[in-house]
């Protein structure tokens, strides 16, 4: 008889581990991650940049930002008066330390009435906030000129409201 030696066929196979089966899945894992990370610390940097400065120059370069609505669509409008009323809560918020998580313009007016710092007069800023309820609320649409005054008032308050160094 004769006596055949069959070689081993899987001796020449080799079998990926975990890391080589899956490298491409791994290695897009690992690049996303790295990517969030960096833009989470991006965030981070610039929010540690703005708390450095004062509240009213973020304010005031928040509101350089901030555009004018491109057409008389009252979605843009309405963002516009959301976004300006934002600004001006935050800035009162870090200025005049009160607490607009949840209140109206109404209640920022009144507040801002009642307070009894060194506040310049809130004419502008009263008619500027009337339009605001009137766009976010009724549903009106104001002239380009009525929203380019209602902004620049509230930009003449907080460059008045600014502490003068003594």
């Amino acid at each position: 008889m004769i006596n055949l030696q069959i070689p081993e066929l899987y001796d020449c196979v080799v079998v990926p581990t975990f890391f080589e089966k899956y490298f491409v899945f791994i290695f897009a894992l690992i690049f996303f991650m790295m990517g969030v990370t960096l833009v989470l610390a991006y965030r981070a940097y610039v929010r540690y940049k703005e708390s450095r400065k004062p509240c009213w120059v973020v304010a005031l370069d928040r509101l350089g930002l901030l555009n004018l609505p491109s057409g008389e669509k009252h979605a843009d409008i309405k963002r516009f008066y959301e976004d300006l009323t934002r600004i001006l809560k935050w800035y009162c918020h870090k200025r005049f330390s009160f607490i607009f998580i949840n209140k109206t313009d109404e209640e920022l007016l009144e507040s801002l009435q009642l307070f009894d710092g060194n506040l310049p007069p809130l004419g502008d800023l009263q008619e500027a906030m009337k339009t605001a309820v009137h766009v976010k609320f009724a549903g009106g649409l104001v002239p380009l000129s009525t929203i380019e005054t209602d902004k620049q008032a509230v930009v003449r308050f907080i460059q008045l409201s600014v502490p003068i160094k003594a």
